[in-house]
């Protein structure tokens, strides 16, 4: 494959040095950007442009920069630990958003992630082996693609700079004037159509895929208002030190002193808050006329036009290739899932090489409380029962615009005595969660798949806060190894998530039981070790419940009858699926057949443990911490591909 080569993908970009100078006390501001996620939101002429640039410059190598930056005080703290140009940058800019329709986002967005799918190319192509990505990005570069791909394409950008999870290279991303297109849409009315395509086009999993996310929009000097970004935070420039000083040499007043309060209605800085229509209105003052473009048609010069056709015949040569190779992939997977679990492969779990699921309930209590909670979901849903519907329901959402007050001070753990040396701490938050991670030592000594993931609900909301910081401060001073932890900031029923290994588990028991009579078991379908809910991290990064609410909805949209609404019958029905032992049309085939052995095993063992009133002793296989097991599950879709997988590890370590 020849590679698109024009000025267009290959422009690079400068900051001069005179814009640098006034950003050189910037240095504390990196360290906040690393895995922050702020919409910063200020007057005009207060700085936010500039400080993009500034950030895209430190960590983009693909910009020049002059001296006076290159010698500024982050690089002379952190040395050659976060030099500049590690991390890729995603930058866009909103600045030049005019459109008056729908219509005029969706031509906006296809031709600004056109633009920067050209300019990415070098950094992406790499990632672009197989013809379908290749198809896709091409599909953006053209501007073909539909409104459900033009929503992924973000995402799509992200995933092609970390082909694998753990690379160093994710992606900072920047957005210069995020909310400008929904105060355009407030205006013309067609801001909650426009909001839904938003927030899918923004929904990156920010924690695990990428470095951060730093944005910038309009507001009126100390107005609050309330862009409601999915999982980044409204910051205004009185909090950043830089953009206060910027604003002080332009003439531009702010509060230096305020206290954040959160109220029923949302978080307020200020005393003055306006709406989006009004803040648009702020935005136009001066102006003669309100620029009305619906055109952003997308020019490709001849030379791209002609990579892309090369291109594109490369794709058809390898689709017809994929289909005679799905064709024979076909025939054998139908041999290799009818094949049982080999002798000898050894799992220590009762379900594995399960072919019929022939379990029985102990626990009738349990399994009626069970049953009446997928009658439920059923009377209220139907056949329309979404995912997301039952997700909600049984990880005990409450009120998404009431959130909890989360204390915490977190930030003195890295000056405490117990921390000095030996662990090394960050910590950021979303609109959802407040996070913690603490690294000792060799950090894939415990990788993410030997950690074991522990909930935690509190009885009361009240003590959500000093529980949370309590239980992370207990974990650095007993615990031995790399640690993750997070606090809902929203309503919900698992408040606190730990990530920890199978040694601190036990430590994190002593601590739990001091604090036991102010802890609940409220997740239905997590399996309990006195209050403390027990899972793993998926090896697809879905989580447990997520997983769960995928079977149950499937489920209930299979149902024929009500009256024989089962949650006996719904587990037998995904182990029936799951081995290809279905009709390959049936929904819950279409699901779960190519789902990986690990969330198989890990689902059953929950339920067993449940209804069967099993508890987790310390050998369970929930506890294990053998990663070439869980590798070995999550990377296979039967159970022939479990044995051959769990054989070769055995061989390499003989």
């Amino acid at each position: 494959m020849e590679i698109i080569r024009n000025g267009e993908c290959t422009q690079e970009r400068y900051l001069t040095e005179s814009t640098l100078e006034r950003f050189v006390d910037l240095s504390s501001y990196f360290d906040k950007a690393r895995f922050n996620y702020h919409n910063i939101y200020g007057p005009k002429r207060s700085g936010k442009s500039t400080l993009l640039s500034a950030l895209r410059c430190y960590y983009d190598d693909t910009v020049k920069v002059g001296e006076v930056f290159v010698k500024c005080d982050h690089e002379k703290k952190h040395g050659n630990q976060w030099e500049r140009g590690q991390h890729p940058v995603i930058d866009l800019d909103f600045s030049d958003y005019a459109a008056t329709s729908m219509e005029g986002a969706y031509s906006f967005f296809r031709s600004k992630m056109s633009d920067l799918y050209l300019r990415k190319w070098e950094r992406c192509k790499e990632d672009l082996r197989w013809y379908s990505s290749c198809e896709a990005y091409l599909d953006v570069i053209e501007g073909k693609s539909d409104i459900k791909e033009l929503e992924y394409s973000l995402h799509r950008m992200v995933s092609c700079f970390r082909s694998a999870r753990g690379r160093k290279d994710r992606a900072l991303i920047l957005i210069d004037e995020a909310g400008k297109p929904l105060l355009y849409a407030a205006w013309y009315g067609y801001y909650q159509e426009f909001k839904d395509f938003y927030d899918r086009f923004l929904e990156i999993d920010h924690y695990e895929m990428d470095f951060g996310i730093v944005t910038t929009s309009f507001a009126p000097e100390n107005v609050d208002i309330d862009y409601d970004l999915k999982y980044i935070r409204d910051v205004p420039v009185n909090e950043v030190g830089p953009l206060r000083r910027v604003c002080e040499q332009n003439g531009i007043i702010l509060n230096t002193e305020y206290k954040p309060e959160y109220y029923s209605s949302g978080k307020r800085y200020f005393n003055r808050y306006i709406d989006l229509s009004t803040c648009f209105k702020s935005m136009m003052e001066n102006k003669d006329e309100i620029p009305e473009k619906n055109d952003y048609e997308i020019r490709l010069n001849e030379g791209i036009q002609k990579d892309i056709i090369r291109k594109r015949k490369w794709i058809a040569t390898r689709k017809a290739e994929e289909e005679q190779r799905r064709k024979e992939e076909k025939e054998r997977s139908i041999r290799e899932y009818a094949a049982p679990l080999p002798d000898g492969c050894l799992i220590p779990s009762i379900f594995a090489g399960v072919r019929e699921l022939h379990m029985e309930a102990e626990n009738q209590d349990k399994l009626k409380e069970l049953n009446s909670l997928l009658i439920s979901m059923y009377d209220r849903y139907g056949k329309q029962i979404k995912q997301e519907d039952v997700y909600h329901i049984i990880q005990g959402f409450g009120d998404k615009e009431r959130p909890l007050k989360v204390k915490y001070n977190l930030e003195n753990l890295n000056d405490a005595p117990e921390t000095e040396s030996a662990c090394r701490i960050s910590i950021n938050e979303d609109s959802y969660w407040l996070r913690f991670d603490c690294e000792r030592g060799n950090r894939y000594e415990h990788n993410d798949m030997t950690l074991v993931k522990a909930f935690l609900s509190l009885a009361e909301e009240a003590y959500l806060g000093d529980v949370f910081r309590n239980t992370v401060c207990y974990l650095i001073r007993e615990g031995q190894h790399r640690f993750h932890a997070k606090a809902a900031r929203q309503v919900r029923a698992d408040q606190i998530c730990l990530w920890v290994s199978r040694e601190d588990f036990f430590k994190l028991e002593d601590y739990v039981r001091t604090i036991d009579q102010l802890l609940v078991q409220p997740l239905p379908f997590v399996a309990y070790r006195g209050k403390i809910g027990i899972s793993r991290e998926l090896y697809s990064w879905d989580s447990h419940n997520g997983v769960q609410a995928t079977l149950i909805s499937t489920y209930l949209k299979s149902v024929q009858d009500r009256d024989k609404i089962s949650i006996l019958d719904m587990y037998a029905q995904y182990v029936k699926a799951w081995n290809g032992d279905m009709a390959e049309e049936h929904i819950l085939s279409r699901e779960f057949r190519d789902s990986n052995a690990q969330e198989l095993i890990i689902l059953l063992e929950s339920i067993n443990c449940i209804l069967e009133s099993g508890r987790i002793d310390d050998d369970h296989i929930l506890l294990s911490e053998d990663s070439k097991m869980w590798y070995a599950l999550g990377e296979s879709k039967n159970w022939y591909e479990v044995g051959k997988r769990m054989l070769r590890s055995r061989q390499d370590e003989e």
